[in-house]
C-alpha cells in the first residue's frame, strides 16, 4: 500500500530515534496521533483487518461504505485525497 499512502507512516510504532519501526509496520500504535487511535491495519484476523475483504478497503479509501464513516483525524485527509483517484491507481477492484 505504501505505493499509492504512506501507510506506515502513521501505522507503525516509532523507534527511540522517532524512525518507522519497519519490524512492525501496519501493527499501528499505542500513541495517539492527534489524539486519536491507530489501529492495527495488518492481515491478522485477530488484532488487524484480517477479516475486510477488498471491497471493505477499497471502499474505505474511496471514501464510501460503513467503515468510511468511522474514519477520524488525520485519517480524513488521507480518505479525501485518495477517494479522488482513478479506479485505474487501484492494483485491484472492488467486487
Amino acid at each position: 500500500m505504501n505505493a499509492v499512502a504512506h501507510c506506515a507512516d502513521c501505522h507503525a510504532p516509532r523507534n527511540l530515534l522517532g524512525a518507522v519501526d519497519r519490524g512492525r509496520t501496519m501493527s499501528g500504535t499505542r500513541e495517539r496521533l492527534e489524539g486519536y487511535e491507530v489501529p492495527n491495519i495488518t492481515p491478522d484476523i485477530q488484532t488487524g483487518i484480517g477479516r475486510w475483504s477488498v471491497g471493505d478497503i477499497t471502499g474505505l479509501l474511496a471514501g464510501r461504505g460503513m467503515r468510511a464513516m468511522h474514519v477520524g483525524g488525520p485519517m480524513r485527509e488521507v480518505v479525501r485525497n485518495t477517494s479522488r483517484l482513478s479506479s485505474r491507481v487501484w492494483p485491484f477492484q472492488a467486487g
